[in-house]
């Protein structure tokens, strides 16, 4: 008699653990869809056809910005976080104010999001004729800049995730990834692909 309550309490306790799982992330999701902030990135996108997935367009936005915190700048991968504008810049983007190691009390923050810091000069940037120790030299010299990318899966039509990519793969193409932050996380709500 007591094995078979023991069992019944660790299976209702499971049962009640998972339920409570599951209700922590709906209810989190929920407060960033309703509470949170619309933020704009440029982004790119593209469909991965994956047979067990279903069809989807993964949509990547870049975030980066050169202002870091001095306790980042010796890394080159981190968990870090961002401090966004609550407002759009003239062009209608979110521009991100700074890169720290871990957000303050004021402002939009997201994250921990996996950071890349490196220097703002990469090696498609170097010059024609250039020899390498040169270009080096230069590279080092430049600024830091943190970069994050915000992948996120939007879950499509059958039929319209084919036309999408389509649209995303033709020269002079964009996309506009449009997303809502909201006490440190970011969720993917809408795109825009403009022909």
């Amino acid at each position: 008699m007591n094995r078979r309550i023991l069992h019944l309490a660790a299976t209702l306790g499971f049962y009640l653990l998972s339920l409570a799982v599951i209700g922590s992330v709906i209810v989190k999701g929920n407060l960033v869809l309703s509470h949170g902030v619309e933020c704009r990135f440029k982004a790119t996108g593209y469909d991965p056809s994956d047979p067990l997935r279903g069809r989807y367009v993964r949509f990547q936005a870049q975030v980066e910005t050169p202002v870091i915190d001095k306790a980042l700048l010796d890394e080159w991968n981190a968990k870090a976080y961002f401090q966004l504008s609550e407002t759009p810049d003239e062009t209608g983007f979110t521009q991100v104010l700074r890169c720290a190691a871990k957000p303050t009390d004021e402002g939009l923050w997201i994250g921990p999001v996996k950071t890349e810091i490196h220097h703002s000069l990469s090696w498609s940037d170097k010059k024609e004729g250039e020899n390498w120790e040169d270009f080096e030299k230069r590279r080092k010299q430049s600024p830091k800049v943190a970069r994050a990318i915000l992948p996120e899966k939007f879950y499509a039509h059958e039929k319209l995730a084919p036309e999408l990519d389509q649209r995303l793969r033709r020269p002079g193409s964009s996309a506009v990834a449009i997303y809502r932050a909201y006490k440190g996380s970011i969720l993917l709500t809408d795109f825009q692909v403009t022909p």
